[in-house]
């Protein structure tokens, strides 16, 4: 595969995780209402990433010259994927308790993924860079706002 279709690879998954967290935290806000101001700017975030990351597919495809391919295994991607929609229909199926469901997501936002998205593609654009920061600094917002949570509800 090439450089070209890694990134292409790459900005899609990333996408679907976004997405993906995203319908995480909108069960997270049925089951525990009690947070739903926190719970609906964490989906509203993360589906601002995954636009952000649908964007960068269509750069990419115009300019592939100009990105190369960071830190990041599509597996590793595609595993924490999996992990979310397998506590996803846990959510829904009312088979997950709120302790692991915090915990869970806890752990997903404390992730290389999540932690490095600043990481995660390579470039000289100073405008992309600067919107990786700026994700960089809504994660962080991420894991204070669920930590926040977990020490109100353990």
């Amino acid at each position: 595969m090439g450089n070209r279709e890694q990134l292409l690879e790459l900005a899609d998954l990333f996408a679907e995780n976004e997405e993906t967290l995203a319908e995480y935290y909108s069960l997270c806000n049925k089951k525990m209402d009690k947070y739903r101001d926190t719970w609906t700017r964490l989906e509203t975030c993360e589906k601002k990433h995954a636009d952000i990351f649908r964007k960068l597919k269509l750069v990419i495809e115009k300019q592939p010259f100009k990105w190369q391919v960071g830190k990041f295994s599509p597996l590793a991607i595609k595993l924490m994927i999996d992990q979310t929609k397998a506590n996803i229909e846990k959510l829904k199926n009312g088979t997950i308790v709120n302790n692991y469901a915090l915990t869970f997501i806890r752990d997903i936002e404390n992730s290389l993924i999540e932690s490095n998205l600043i990481n995660a593609f390579k470039t000289e654009n100073i405008e992309w860079q600067g919107i990786f920061s700026d994700m960089q600094e809504d994660s962080q917002w991420h894991k204070q706002a669920i930590m926040k949570i977990i020490q109100e509800e353990m």
